[in-house]
């Protein structure tokens, strides 16, 4: 798997998605404007809140896995290139 493949998870915005299907609002318009599982919590409800919560850990987790299979210790390819993705899809 390229390194910028592990890019792309940590630019899903699970917390936008959730809540516009939950709710069909816009999180970034409310709360702290965060997409993350507290903010989700404030606008959605818990349950929400908590499969926000699950989906983003799942996919530094799973960044993380894939980061090992391919020999490379946890922390140095997966859970750092997600960071980024989360926040360059933020910042934009």
């Amino acid at each position: 798997m390229p390194p910028l493949s592990f890019d792309l998870p940590g630019s899903l915005p699970c917390g936008l998605w959730i809540t516009r299907l939950v709710k069909n609002m816009n999180i970034r318009d409310g709360g702290s404007g965060h997409m993350a599982t507290t903010n989700t919590m404030r606008q959605a409800g818990w349950m929400p809140g908590l499969a926000v919560f699950l989906l983003d850990f799942g996919k530094g987790r799973l960044l993380a896995f894939f980061a090992a299979r391919a020999g490379q210790a946890d922390f140095s390819i997966g859970i750092p290139s997600a960071c980024a993705g989360s926040v360059r899809y933020t910042s934009t």
